[in-house]
């Protein structure tokens, strides 16, 4: 072993003046490694001679052994790939608001499908036969049951207030006016001309019966109002009965203008309003 040293190398023997000598490839139990080492080192095992780049020799200390550098550790680039799409959270508020929308659809189609197999349509209803009073104007309102009672004529219809009387009813297409001139109807139109008597049976308070109470109705369930502004001026003695005083009475005749194909007329006359249900009391007009 005292012979195993650098220095008994040829190649490796140091120059003159030369204390260190550059080992580039050594062994040592099985490992490689390069150093530099003086002639008496027994470090080496096997030895690969050092080839200067220059022909010149060195007359400067040869560099520092050079350690291997240790390994760094591996830094992620900045330009790395990043995940893409939604965080899991996203995923699943987007497939509930998916859901939601589909059940809104699926409940508008039914929806849909259902008004398209509704129940047949319903019959028309025919006009309401009572007096506008009754009825509380044009808008269609539920109208409490009433009661009907019909009256011939010259036959009184009593309440603890009132009694009404229908006297005649008339159909003609002229008529003579209260100056003496004649009254002719429209084309295709007749006069409808109503005596009628209302009697106070109070005592103390008057009441009032006006003429558009008594309202005009015909086979089809249209009804006709008096012409009440209009009749002073065409018939001799009309109705006047707003205000009826206690224990007296008015009378007169009622005007109407009819189209003349309308038969079954009726007047009908809302006689008893206290009454549960009220009273309602009609007369048929003869043809």
């Amino acid at each position: 072993m005292s012979t195993n040293i650098c220095g008994n190398c040829e190649n490796f023997k140091p120059k003159k003046d030369e204390r260190f000598f550059n080992c580039t490839f050594a062994k040592h139990a099985g490992v490689s490694y390069g150093m530099q080492v003086r002639a008496d080192t027994r470090a080496c095992d096997a030895f690969s001679p050092y080839r200067p780049r220059s022909s010149t020799p060195s007359t400067t200390m040869p560099p520092p052994i050079q350690k291997p550098a240790a390994k760094s550790a591996r830094k992620q680039p900045d330009d790395r790939q990043r995940p893409t799409g939604l965080c899991p959270w996203g995923r699943v508020i987007l497939i509930a608001a998916l859901v939601i929308v589909i059940l809104i659809l699926a409940g508008l189609a039914y929806m849909c499908a259902s008004n398209l197999q509704s129940s047949p349509e319903a019959t028309p209803t025919p006009k309401s036969t009572l007096p506008p009073a009754l009825t509380g104007g044009p808008t269609p309102t539920p109208a409490p049951a009433y009661i009907i009672q019909y009256f011939n004529m010259q036959e009184w219809a009593i309440t603890p207030r009132t009694m009404v009387l229908i006297t005649s009813a008339s159909r003609t297409h002229e008529y003579a006016r209260a100056f003496g001139s004649k009254e002719v109807a429209p084309p295709g139109m007749d006069f409808i001309l109503v005596e009628v008597t209302v009697l106070n049976r109070l005592a103390s308070n008057s009441v009032t019966a006006p003429a558009s109470r008594f309202v005009l109705v015909d086979s089809a369930s249209y009804t006709y109002s008096p012409l009440a502004n209009r009749a002073p001026y065409l018939i001799i003695m009309p109705y006047e009965g707003t205000t009826i005083l206690p224990t007296k009475s008015a009378s007169g005749t009622i005007l109407y203008v009819v189209p003349n194909v309308m038969l079954d007329l009726e007047i009908q006359y809302l006689l008893d309003s206290y009454s549960v249900p009220p009273v309602v009391a009609r007369w048929s007009i003869p043809r």
